[in-house]
């Protein structure tokens, strides 16, 4: 087996072929995207929608934001908040997002300060833990909507980098890496839910390996180049997954297509 290991690295090492690996070991963000549909317990019919975006910084101590509403009289919008909750489950809130004033686009930071405890989130530490395991939620409150009108889970975005060009008229295959780190687990995505190019290709061969050597198991997989959808000229390449748990992750990383003449 530990032979078996080192030519999977051996062959990540040596191949021509596109690596990616998101890294979650410092900086984390996280989206949402929201509607009326996901609201719970009885979804909302609303032409309004939304999105939001996160950052947590390398201290774990500020989550930077940014929410977009589009669809909704800001007028009409009573709060914008943060709520623990599974998918299709309505939870209390733990942050408020909008002041007494709602306006589209709304940035702001949020600390320990502008928590509000609840059971099982006593800490700022428990709400990033929240987020990181997609319990969590927006939801964007209306006159019309008081429980909301437009709600988004939040998902972990994953970071990947495309160490190699890719050839889109090649009959070979893609190297991706899934990396585990302190705050990520690889193990607990599921390697049929992958989806890899414009297409969304599914991986042809998935291995559990320890590619750069810290201790951590990390996903392997593998895609035909040509089921994947990316043509010349592109620019960039995404990848979405989920995890035992239900958190969708997304990623997108620049990638070169040389030789499309």
């Amino acid at each position: 087996m530990r032979n078996h290991f080192k030519v999977l690295a051996a062959f990540i090492a040596l191949t021509s072929l596109a690596i990616a690996s998101p890294s979650f070991a410092n900086e984390l963000r996280f989206i949402a995207h929201l509607d009326g549909s996901q609201v719970a317990p009885t979804p909302v019919t609303t032409t309004g929608t939304g999105s939001a975006t996160f950052t947590v910084n390398d201290a774990r101590t500020e989550i930077d934001f940014d929410l977009t509403v589009e669809g909704i009289d800001p007028a009409n919008i009573t709060a914008a908040e943060i709520h623990v909750g599974a998918v299709g489950v309505a939870g209390p809130a733990i942050f408020t997002l909008s002041p007494t004033t709602f306006t589209s686009p709304l940035s702001g930071v949020l600390t320990e300060a502008n928590l509000t405890p609840q059971a099982g989130v006593s800490t700022f530490a428990d709400a990033i833990s929240m987020m990181l395991a997609g319990t969590t939620y927006v939801d964007v409150h209306t006159i019309a909507n008081p429980n909301g009108e437009i709600r988004g889970q939040i998902d972990l975005i994953a970071k990947i980098k495309v160490r190699r060009a890719i050839n889109p008229r090649s009959h070979g295959v893609i190297a991706v890496t899934l990396r585990s780190s302190p705050d990520f687990d690889a193990r607990s995505v599921d390697p049929a839910s992958v989806r890899f190019g414009p297409v969304g290709a599914q991986a042809v061969k998935t291995h559990l390996v320890d590619v750069n050597g810290d201790g951590l198991a990390d996903l392997l997989l593998h895609f035909r180049t040509q089921a994947t959808g990316i043509r010349c000229g592109d620019k960039s390449v995404s990848l979405v997954a989920v995890t035992s748990t239900g958190l969708q992750i997304e990623a997108t990383a620049p990638i070169k297509t040389p030789g499309c003449h």
